[in-house]
Formats: C-alpha cells, sequence, structure tokens
C-alpha cells in the first residue's frame, strides 16, 4: 500500500517545496507592506472634537470661525458621525454658551445639543474621560477619531481652560485614556492636534497605547478669524485610514497657511506619526542618552544647545517649552555615538514619522524637550512632569544633569568684559576674549545704540549674528542693519525700529517687533493688543511684513503666540523706542543700564508707513555693546564701542 495517499515521494517534496516558496512570498510581502497588515476596515467612524475655545475664542472669535467651516451637506452623516465638547472659554460668538460645558453631534440642520453638564475644568482629565465615554457609548462606530483644539502646550500637554488657568497636562491626558474605552485592544485610530508645539516624544509616548496615528505641529500653528482648518471633515469618508486621514487634514493646514498669506510666508509644520513604532525609538532613545556622560561634556553640549532652532519662543531666544527637533539634537550629538545616532534617525525617517510637511529645514516631524532658555517655573513644570510619564530614563537623566550644569553654583570663571580689548573698522566690530572667557563661551549677540542729545542712549538693532574666531575674536558686521519706519503723513518722521534679529537663512533675514495694535470693539470701546511683528528682508535690502502674532503671556509659561491678525483691521499701531541711562553723572559706563530705561512710544496709521533699510552712518553718535552669553545662558555686557 502506498504510504503517501497516491504521491509519489518526488511529487510530495515538489509540493512541499512549492509551499514553502509560497510562506516565504507570504513573509516578504507582510515586511514590505507593513501599513497594509495594520490598515483598519471600518464602514462608520466618529469623530470627536474637544474644543476649548479658551482666548482664541473670547477675543478672536477664531474656534467659531474653525466650526462653521464643517459643512454638513458635504458628509455622509450616516457613517461619520461628528461629536463636539465644548467650554473652557469666556465668551463664544457662536452657537455655544460659556455659562456650561455641552456635547453637540452635527445634524444636517447643524450642531445639536445632546448633553450639558456644569461648567468645571477642561485643563483636568474628567472632561476628556466624560467625552470619551460618552462618545463610545453613544455613537456606535467601527473607528474613532480625536481631535484636541486648542492652545498646545508643547511636551507639558494640551488643552488650556481661560477660566480656571489650568491646562491638561500629559499625566491627566494619561488618567483620562485609562478611565475610557480605549486601550491597546480598541484603540483611537488618530489623534489630531489643532494646537501648537505638540508633536513632541513626550506627547507620542503617552499617547501611544492609546491610538494607531498622531498629527501634530512641531512649530507655533496658525489661526485667524474668517479662516479655518477643520473644513477637512467635509473631506474625510470611511475608506480614509489614519495616514490618509492625517494628510487631509494637513492638506486643509495648507490651505489656511497659503490663504492666510496676507504679507509673505509664515513658518509652519505638521507630520503623521505611527505610534506603534514609538516603543522602539523609546529604547533606542534609552539607549543612545545612556553613552552620553553630560558632566565631563557641558560646556561643549552647551553650546551645541544655544546655536539650536527652538520652538515657541516668546521672544527671540527665549522659549519656556523649549523644544528642538529631535532628529536634529541626535546629528549634533552624533559624534558621542554614531551607530545610535544613525539608528534612531533611521528609525524616524523609515518608520516613525510616515508623512512630513514643513517650511524650515529644522523640523523633521517630532520634538523633544532640552531645558535651556525657559524659566525657572516652566522647567519646574517640565521636570515635574517627567516623574509621571514614561519617555526614557537615561533621556531624563541627561536633561536633569544638563540642567544642573547650567544652574550650578560651583562655576566660578568670571566674564568681566570691562578691561576685553575692542575694535572698529568701517562696519566691522570685534571683542577680544581671553582663555577663561572662550573655554566658557556661549553664544553672542550685540546692541546698535545711538546717543541722544540728553546724554541718553536709544537701542536701535539688536543682533544675533556674532561669531567668535578661531583667534578668540567675537566679530561682528552691522552693513545694511539699520531699519526705520517712515511716516507717509510726515516723511520727517523717521523711526529705527528694529528690537531683535530673530534668523537668517541665503535669501533673507527675519526680525522681530514688538507693538501695540490699536482697534475698537463691537461696542465701541478700544481695544489694545500686543503682537509681534515678523518683517523680512531680502538679499537686495527690501523689507516686507510676512506675519503679525498677537503676544501670549502667562505666570508660569507663556502661551505660544499663534493667533494671526490682519493689519488692515487696527486703525493704528503703536512702536516702542528704549532710551537707557548708559553713563553714570560722571560720564563712567554703568553696568546697571539694562534696568535703567524708558519707554517712547511712537503712533502710525495703518497703510500710511514703510520700511527702509541703510547701513549706519558716521551722522549720528553711534556706539556698539557685546553681549556675551555662558555656557550657563548668563549674560554679560562690554563696554561701549564707538563708531567714530
Amino acid at each position: 500500500m502506498n504510504k503517501n495517499d497516491g504521491l509519489t515521494t518526488g511529487k510530495k517534496a515538489v509540493i512541499i517545496s512549492l509551499l514553502s516558496v509560497i510562506a516565504v512570498l507570504l513573509l516578504v510581502v507582510a515586511i514590505v507592506l507593513p501599513t497594509s497588515s495594520k490598515r483598519r476596515v471600518v464602514n462608520s467612524r466618529t469623530i470627536m472634537i474637544f474644543m476649548a475655545g479658551n482666548n482664541l475664542e473670547t477675543n478672536n472669535a477664531i474656534a467659531s470661525s474653525d466650526l462653521s467651516k464643517i459643512i454638513p451637506e458635504s458628509i455622509d452623516l450616516d457613517k461619520t458621525k461628528v461629536l463636539l465638547y465644548t467650554g473652557g472659554t469666556k465668551r463664544w460668538h457662536n452657537f455655544v454658551s460659556s455659562e456650561e460645558e455641552a456635547i453637540y453631534e452635527l445634524t444636517n440642520n447643524g450642531f445639536v445639543k445632546l448633553q450639558t453638564f456644569t461648567k468645571s475644568n477642561m485643563g483636568y482629565d474628567a472632561a476628556l474621560a466624560q467625552f470619551l465615554n460618552y462618545s463610545y457609548n453613544y455613537s456606535k462606530t467601527d473607528g474613532y477619531d480625536l481631535i484636541f483644539w486648542d492652545h498646545g502646550l508643547g511636551a507639558l500637554g494640551s488643552i488650556s481652560d481661560e477660566n480656571t488657568n489650568d491646562f491638561l497636562d500629559l499625566s491627566e491626558i494619561k488618567t483620562a485614556f485609562e478611565r475610557s474605552p480605549f486601550n491597546e485592544n480598541n484603540k483611537l485610530e488618530t489623534v489630531v492636534f489643532r494646537t501648537c508645539l505638540n508633536a513632541t516624544l513626550e506627547v507620542a509616548s503617552t499617547i501611544y497605547p492609546y491610538a494607531d496615528y498622531m498629527v501634530a505641529s512641531e512649530e507655533t500653528t496658525i489661526g485667524a478669524n474668517g479662516y479655518g482648518v477643520l473644513d477637512f471633515i467635509n473631506n474625510v469618508t470611511v475608506d480614509n485610514d489614519g495616514l490618509e486621514y492625517g494628510k487631509i487634514f494637513i492638506a486643509s493646514y495648507q490651505n489656511q497657511i497659503e490663504a492666510l498669506k496676507f504679507y509673505g510666508e509664515t513658518v509652519s509644520s505638521y507630520s503623521v506619526v505611527d505610534l506603534s513604532k514609538i516603543p522602539e525609538l523609546l529604547n533606542e532613545v534609552d539607549d543612545f542618552f545612556g553613552t552620553i556622560d553630560v558632566n565631563s561634556n557641558y560646556n561643549e553640549l552647551a553650546r551645541m544647545r544655544s546655536s539650536m532652532y527652538q520652538y515657541g519662543e516668546s521672544e527671540p531666544g527665549v522659549s519656556d517649552y523649549d523644544t528642538v527637533d529631535l532628529y536634529e539634537l541626535i546629528d549634533n550629538l552624533k559624534k558621542y555615538n554614531t551607530k545610535g545616532a544613525e539608528k534612531i534617525q533611521k528609525t524616524l525617517k523609515n518608520d516613525v514619522v510616515v508623512f512630513n510637511w514643513a517650511t524650515t529645514e529644522h523640523s523633521n516631524g517630532l520634538s523633544i524637550y532640552y531645558p535651556f532658555s525657559g524659566r525657572t517655573t516652566a522647567k519646574a513644570l517640565h521636570f515635574a512632569l517627567y516623574d509621571k510619564i514614561n519617555v526614557s530614563n537615561n533621556y531624563k537623566k541627561f536633561i536633569t544633569d544638563f540642567d544642573n550644569g547650567q544652574t550650578s553654583s560651583s562655576y566660578t570663571f568670571s566674564f568681566d568684559l570691562s578691561k576685553n580689548e575692542t575694535s572698529h573698522k568701517g562696519d566691522e566690530f570685534k571683542l577680544k576674549l581671553n582663555k577663561e572667557q572662550i573655554e566658557n563661551f556661549g553664544s553672542a549677540s550685540y546692541i546698535i545704540f545711538k546717543k541722544n542729545d540728553d546724554g541718553t542712549f536709544t537701542n536701535i538693532y539688536v543682533g544675533k549674528d556674532a561669531k567668535l574666531d578661531d583667534d578668540g575674536y567675537v566679530t561682528t558686521n552691522i552693513s545694511n542693519n539699520l531699519i526705520t519706519i517712515v511716516d507717509d503723513n510726515d516723511k520727517s518722521k523717521s523711526y529705527p525700529i528694529v528690537w531683535q534679529a530673530e534668523s537668517a537663512s541665503k535669501d533673507y533675514r527675519e526680525y522681530i517687533i514688538p507693538v501695540t495694535l490699536n482697534r475698537t470693539n463691537d461696542e465701541g470701546w478700544p481695544i489694545l493688543e500686543n503682537a509681534n511683528i515678523h518683517l523680512k528682508v531680502d538679499k537686495k535690502n527690501k523689507a516686507h511684513i510676512s506675519e503679525v502674532l498677537l503676544q501670549e503671556k502667562g505666570d508660569d509659561i507663556n502661551k505660544a503666540s499663534g493667533t494671526h491678525v490682519d493689519l488692515k483691521n487696527y486703525s493704528s499701531i503703536d512702536f516702542y523706542l528704549f532710551r537707557y541711562n548708559i553713563l553714570d553723572s560722571n560720564g563712567n559706563y554703568t553696568s546697571e543700564w539694562t534696568s535703567n530705561n524708558t519707554l517712547y512710544m511712537f503712533e502710525v496709521n495703518d497703510n500710511k508707513y514703510h520700511f527702509e533699510v541703510t547701513s549706519i552712518d558716521n551722522k549720528e553718535d553711534y556706539y556698539c555693546v557685546f553681549v556675551i552669553k555662558d555656557v550657563q545662558n548668563k549674560g554679560y555686557y562690554s563696554n561701549l564701542i564707538s563708531m567714530k
């Protein structure tokens, strides 16, 4: 009897070989197409919008404007449910009441209220957990997506409540998810942050157990009344997976940025992150930073950090958020562990960041907290949070050691610049540093002053392009660095207005100018709003405004400025001039001049002024002062260097 049930030994071997080949081919397909293997098949989805309108709504109706872009007729509401949770706002400009928190559902007739809650605190986990649970129980669909809408706080968290001045930190977001139906076996498909600065490793490491994809921005995100991003919901279908969903959202944001180009370009970014790859990245980050000894390399690390592009600056060089691009950070640290760095960068590029759009070369899709310029209160918030979330023990040790080095009292070097050699030739200024100062040098900038007839000094320019050369000289060239604003109603009135140079590229230089904008509200009351005008100067020295963003101040942490405004909506603009008493009554230089100033303001009407870019001439009495920062980010001032 044939033991092979009709198959010869040779035929059986052939079939086994064929099955082996098929198995190998299937394995290859699984390796080549990992995204397809995790793609969900859904016939219905629920989009949940967790919206704290905050001062964005109270002052500028931006939340109302964004909601108005959602068009029910464009959405298959039988397959796509849209639920909205509102609160955290002193004044709404639409159908929402500021006296309550509530959940709404989008219908063919617009948003209809489903449930009312007592006004509490959207900066606490209970509100988010309440929304997640209600939505899941109310709307039985195959897939769920969550949108955070409000201010973002970088690595700290998201969502601020204007009524309580509280924010939803990452530990509270984690708690809310733990109290919801969403978990490793029942994940959200996407979490979208329509917020500033939330594309951080800290955020991703917190939410990866609860969602497949994260869509967020490393940069400050822009919003304005009359514009919106939520219209992306009009174009989403149940056939879109998380990556496609994220791309549709980003395309809508790109369209808004394009429409908001009243003056020119704006710096923006957004990425889609595959959260399933975050555990692998966290392990690689932990291994990498475990090999770097901060204490023996502190000075070098501090100089590197001081030169890095950082997000969410409330003023040039200062950010309470202290986030930097993770890929760029690893690139700067590559010398300490080349193989480890290359491994992380490969994982970031090929696996973690599955889509990235940015208008700046610095943004590769995911940032990380690296303390440097933030205030003490902001640093305390970040380190307290790191004790509650799981990022990387070795990275936590790295930034803790770095911060200890920055604040250590054991650094006893002297940066008294009063006896340092200085020189001036044409538009070039030099300051000679001694050996100790060179070893502990962090960064350099400079201020140009004009001496007034009353003996005071007006600062007319602050530049960041001072460099330390190999011979120990800090040098700068001030050619074409005088920018004045000319009142077209009276051209004899010409004022220097540049407060701080921010950045430069081969094509342009960018400056930030703080101003006060004047307008009247609907009731006819005067409104004063502090803002930053971003000015760009091209290679031909032509200046134009690129964007105008309202300033956002806070006690513990300054909010990133993301409210975009059009100067045409304001009647006039107040520019600032500061006069300093740099010399004492005997005509001697005093180091106390930085706190001895008087503010002057001059007003121009909108559309009745222009900017001029020139070199500083010798018709006035001009001086340069170098500002040297050491490796602990402490600033020191040189003596006055006369241009004459």
